[in-house]
């Protein structure tokens, strides 16, 4: 769960509000109350808040399959969905996200 922070005349800015369990075996460590940038890949950051703020824009749900890479860990392939959440119904304040494991692509 990642909560979106609007900045007046700046970057929208996300924070990991929860990590799973899962999500934290996978990659090794919890980065709950970090920021995204903090936690991620420098060479995915900019692709990866580039999505976010396309899921805020559109307020409709993502889909995504790919791979976790982490630096001396396993590679382990993913399919996720991103819900948009909004308080007001209208604005999007956090993105919660669900995760699975993509087992027949390790065959």
């Amino acid at each position: 769960m990642i909560e979106v922070i609007a900045v007046p005349d700046a970057e929208t800015r996300y924070r990991i509000r929860l990590v799973g369990t899962e999500v934290v075996a996978i990659q090794g460590s919890d980065g709950t109350g970090k920021y995204v940038e903090e936690v991620l890949d420098t060479n995915d950051v900019a692709a990866i808040l580039r999505g976010y703020g396309e899921i805020l824009r559109t307020r409709r749900p993502e889909y995504r399959a790919g791979i976790v890479a982490t630096t001396g860990r396993e590679h382990v392939p993913y399919r996720r969905v991103a819900f948009p959440l909004a308080r007001d119904g209208e604005h999007v304040d956090m993105l919660l996200f669900v995760f699975v494991r993509d087992e027949k692509a390790r065959t």
